[in-house]
């Protein structure tokens, strides 16, 4: 029997619907979850960060190990979300002077609105990363002459900022954005959060192979999340689904993100 074909065969059987939660338990006996991880490409729940960094992968873990130049290809490229990021980010621009691009790579949504968005006088989109990023990043901006676009290692340093924009990381974060919000003197007037796996049932970390390396993922509870972003003291004013990503595990649908979600926030 070929691996596709097995996988195939325990995929159906565990998500068909008619099977209860009975079956299920058969999912998480030893042999068989390690047959599980290794025909899903390690797409199954693991209890925290911790546990799914001790996955036997083939690969590395963390995207401390990807080049800083990983994502470069799509830096003047709209992807899923872009375009309701980009409308709200339009409508607030001329109240906007700071902006703060928490996960924002190499500046790639800097770079892909530039053409379609007028920057005001005086206005600066701050970018914070990691190392391998922040390094390209900045050498990037300064041969495009971007001077707009500058980079930090420092979540901190968005406080005072009028724009949050946090856009496909904050499923990478052990920690809660709820707790990282409430660490900051000034936190934002205005917050957009896009590109994030949400479930209805109970949080769940998983990996997921990027190519270069695997990465601990945490698909939320929807309910959970946006509690802990509203006990901040934001009020939800939109929200759109991105049916084009998904971060599923194939053995595990009721615990998966059949779609990302954004959300379009404002400060009490």
């Amino acid at each position: 029997m070929t691996t596709a074909l097995a996988n195939s065969i325990l995929r159906n059987v565990f998500a068909a619907p008619h099977f209860g939660a009975a079956p299920r338990f058969l999912r998480d006996l030893p042999m068989l979850r390690k047959l599980i991880a290794r025909l899903s490409a390690h797409r199954v729940p693991y209890a925290d960060f911790a546990a799914a960094r001790r996955a036997p992968v083939s690969k590395p873990i963390g995207y401390e190990a990807c080049p800083g130049d990983l994502y470069e290809p799509l830096r003047r490229s709209l992807i899923p979300g872009d375009l309701k990021s980009l409308e709200w980010i339009d409508r607030q621009l001329p109240q906007v002077r700071r902006l703060f691009d928490f996960g924002g790579n190499l500046g790639l949504q800097f770079y892909g609105f530039q053409s379609r968005l007028v920057w005001p006088e005086g206005f600066s989109w701050e970018v914070c990363e990691i190392a391998p990023f922040v390094e390209e990043g900045r050498k990037i901006a300064a041969r495009e002459g971007a001077r707009e676009l500058s980079f930090t290692y420092d979540f901190g340093d968005s406080s005072g900022a009028d724009f949050l924009l946090a856009s496909g990381c904050l499923h990478y974060l052990e920690e809660s954005f709820g707790a990282m919000l409430r660490g900051l003197e000034a936190p934002a007037a205005r917050l957009l959060i896009n590109r994030v796996p949400l479930t209805q049932g109970a949080s769940t970390v998983t990996l997921q192979d990027i190519g270069k390396a695997y990465l601990p993922v945490v698909i939320r509870n929807r309910r959970e999340f946006l509690e802990d972003i509203e006990a901040c003291g934001y009020a939800l004013k939109d929200s759109w689904s991105i049916p084009d990503l998904k971060c599923t595990m194939p053995f595990y649908p009721e615990r998966s993100a059949h779609a990302y979600e954004g959300f379009y926030f404002e400060r009490s």
